[in-house]
């Protein structure tokens, strides 16, 4: 397995998930301040029902299409996934429609959003393809510069579209153009229409064999991620739904910690365990645990502190106040899913896919129904306690599973140390820092909070220069 590979990649990857925050974040205060909370609410949810649409018409073509190419035929898979899509979106689309014409797509909010919201679903699914397709040649730094790419246009002509028109439907029009204009050039790049022909059968077979599986684990992961948003719409109100979402939105950071290892992890652990490198691979998660131990858990603690000024500096007052105490509640569910994504390739390597989509169609439904007996009784933080509950069993079970397959160690002692200084940064900066909405006071304190938490750490013994310097060489 080569280490230093995955490294300089994750750092390709990092800078996509930094994008995306931006991306996210410009949304947020944007939307929130020009139009207001119930807004935000519709467009999170407009989002939640896109994304979710486009994990079921997708078809897990692109994970196929990593698995199953080589440089040699992966033209050939190429057109037969995009074959399977073609017929996949074609119904996923009539599905849409009707549901909306008799029951309405968003609860409470108007029926014309349904339009954008089939073209710009239907332009993930094809993005997701023809991205993935460098990513299938183990060329992830290209794939995430498409991402990158892609993220800066949509904020950019979707952010000028609303801020001059207060529309958000005329927002989701304006990125599913500028989706459809990449997949257009990404199409003349890699599509072979030279030397088209006529996908086979038994390949397309080998594809649905390996995606159809997936379906249900990524429909009910997008759920999972969204279904509280939906549920609040239903039950409360769009207002409610956007400060929710707000929160959800910072929190949700804590679960981008290893999302840079993603991209380049997923082929490098299935070759890994094609090739028999178990030991590598234990290697590999034994180290992942325990650095993820030592940032993670200093960055709940930090993130629940700083949960206020964060949210009124990127949305508005009455956000901050109404929705910062649901962030240490979700960011408590985003630490174990942030474990979760390095850790569910040994499941797809396995080609055990049905036993992931079992266990979190499992916590869906637990999700599903916590969500609909809490928030009618506490509201928001009913969703926030669901979410928070929903991924720690899901990270339970993987976590169990993975280590019952290579036996790496779980690091208790740090663990325990990590807390231990993460619980004294948070009484220093409780008494020596002064909290305030100032961008520059709050780089401040996340400085502090990050030096105090490391002197505590090296003097509990959890973490040493030495240490810091092993994980420099495992990727020299």
């Amino acid at each position: 397995m080569d280490f230093k590979k995955i490294f300089t990649d994750s750092l390709t990857s990092s800078l996509r998930i930094f994008v995306s925050i931006i991306h996210g974040i410009a949304f947020m205060y944007l939307i929130t301040n020009v139009l207001g909370s119930a807004d935000y609410g519709i467009w999170t949810t407009s989002l939640a029902v896109i994304n979710l649409a486009a994990a079921v018409g997708g078809l897990h073509m692109y994970g196929s299409l990593i698995r199953y190419s080589d440089g040699e035929k992966i033209q050939e898979k190429i057109v037969e996934v995009c074959s399977i899509v073609l017929l996949s979106s074609f119904t996923l689309s009539l599905t849409i429609y009707l549901f909306n014409y008799y029951f309405g797509i968003i609860p409470n909010v108007t029926t014309d959003i349904v339009k954008p919201i089939i073209a710009l679903t239907l332009m993930y699914i094809f993005f997701e393809l023809f991205a993935n397709y460098p990513r299938a040649l183990n060329n992830v730094k290209t794939y995430e510069l498409y991402y990158i790419f892609k993220h800066v246009l949509e904020l950019l002509v979707a952010g000028i579209i609303i801020s001059h028109t207060n529309d958000i439907i005329l927002g989701i029009w304006g990125i599913a153009t500028v989706v459809a204009v990449i997949n257009l050039i990404l199409a003349i790049n890699y599509f072979p229409f030279k030397n088209l022909s006529w996908p086979r059968w038994n390949s397309c077979k080998r594809h649905l064999v390996y995606g159809l599986p997936m379906v249900p684990k990524a429909a009910s992961s997008r759920l999972l991620t969204h279904a509280d948003k939906y549920i609040i719409i239903y039950l409360l109100s769009p207002s409610s739904t956007g400060i929710y979402a707000a929160a959800y939105g910072i929190s949700a950071m804590l679960g981008r910690l290893t999302r840079p290892l993603d991209s380049t992890l997923y082929p490098s652990v299935i070759t890994a365990w094609d090739q028999g490198e178990y030991n590598d691979l234990k290697k590999l998660y034994t180290e992942f645990t325990k650095l993820y131990v030592i940032l993670s858990i200093p960055a709940l603690f930090g993130l629940g502190f700083l949960a206020q000024p964060i949210l009124e500096i990127i949305s508005t007052e009455e956000i901050s106040h109404q929705g910062w105490y649901l962030i240490p509640v979700l960011g408590i569910g985003f630490i174990a899913k942030g474990y979760l994504g390095p850790c569910k390739y040994i499941i797809n390597a396995e080609e055990e896919n049905h036993k992931l989509a079992l266990i979190t169609i499992f916590v869906v439904l637990i999700n599903v129904g916590l969500n609909f007996i809490l928030i009618p009784i506490i509201g928001i933080i009913g969703a926030a306690i669901a979410t928070a509950i929903s991924y720690m069993a899901l990270s339970v079970y993987i976590l169990t599973y993975v280590k019952n397959r290579i036996e790496f160690k779980f690091p208790y002692m740090i663990a325990f140390k990590s807390l231990i200084s993460s619980v004294l940064m948070l009484v220093f900066l409780h008494n020596f820092i002064r909290l305030n909405n100032s961008i520059i006071a709050l780089f401040s304190n996340i400085l502090t909070g990050v030096t105090v938490y490391l002197i505590f750490m090296m003097l509990a013994g959890g973490i040493s220069i030495k240490y810091i310097k092993n994980i420099g060489d495992n990727f020299s």
